[in-house]
């Protein structure tokens, strides 16, 4: 019998480290899951509120919601033991990688989009994909645009980033996948989840880019930094007028699409020298050992 001035028990030797392994197979169905789950949160918000769907701050809002929805009951279920913040990856790192981090999101976007114009010029929107392009501009209510910018650059990033980089990076690269395979199939879970063909021209690099960062850096809060920037610049040209669907937009000088994709990948070697290096970086790594 245990005296009062006995501490209490500990948990089982290895208990707060353990994880319950995670295959290629279950993280693909862990996908499928989370946008079910979109789809299934937006048609609840659809039958509550007709044309709802349509509405840009519900449908982020719903997206939001269900892909934290899923990396909850993930984490849970693989990292019972876990602080939620660690079981997603919020760890420390070096410094440097944060404003690094911001540099690459806003040079992978210039990038994406200058490949996104070429495609543009080879298959163009059809006159209904350019309604569709046109609802995506934010009526000019401040509230609206406010609430608009914040899911946008802030909320929605934080929620897919939890997952894609976050659990789900984690818990593959915890269960023995190799980094480079893991930085490969969660950013082709990301681009997937778009359910758009012709944004994979741009989500599948943006993907890989934030990978990369999460990898080097064996930290989340780089790759979010780094999304947010990416969607941050978007959200301004949208906010501010600058996007236009009547034409298709003026492309890049190639000294500009190649000089931006040059860059983005002198900061993602940047990243990758100094994920060696930094001693804090490396300590971060630790967390997707096997």
């Amino acid at each position: 019998m245990a005296r009062p001035s006995d501490p209490p028990p500990s948990q089982p030797e290895g208990l707060p480290d353990s994880d319950r392994p995670l295959s290629l197979p279950a993280a693909i169905t862990w996908w499928l899951f989370s946008t079910l789950l979109v789809w299934g949160v937006l048609g609840l918000s659809q039958a509550l509120r007709p044309g709802a769907a349509f509405d840009l701050v519900n449908a982020n809002a719903c997206a939001a919601l269900a892909f934290s929805l899923a990396t909850y009951a993930l984490v849970r279920l693989h990292s019972p033991s876990r602080p939620t913040a660690e079981a997603v990856s919020v760890r420390r790192t070096h410094p440097l990688f944060y404003l690094l981090a911001a540099a690459v999101g806003v040079l992978t976007l210039v990038a994406a989009s200058w490949a996104s114009g070429w495609v543009e010029r080879r298959f163009p929107l059809s006159p209904a994909e350019i309604e569709a392009m046109r609802s995506l501009i934010p009526p000019p209510q401040l509230g609206y645009r406010v609430a608009f910018a914040a899911l946008t650059v802030a909320v929605v990033p934080l929620a897919e980033e939890m997952l894609f980089r976050g659990a789900l990076f984690r818990l593959l690269a915890r269960g023995g996948l190799a980094p480079g395979w893991v930085v490969v199939v969660t950013a082709l879970l990301f681009t997937f989840s778009h359910m758009n063909p012709r944004a994979f021209v741009h989500v599948l690099p943006s993907g890989l880019v934030l990978g990369a960062l999460r990898a080097s850096s064996g930290s989340l809060v780089p790759s979010l930094i780094a999304h947010a920037a990416f969607n941050g610049v978007t959200t301004f040209e949208l906010l501010r007028g600058d996007v236009r669907f009547d034409e298709p937009e003026p492309l890049l000088p190639l000294w500009e699409g190649l000089g931006a994709t040059a860059l983005t990948l002198m900061g993602l070697l940047l990243a990758h020298l100094l994920g060696r290096r930094s001693g804090l970086a490396r300590e971060a790594q630790e967390g997707d050992r096997p």
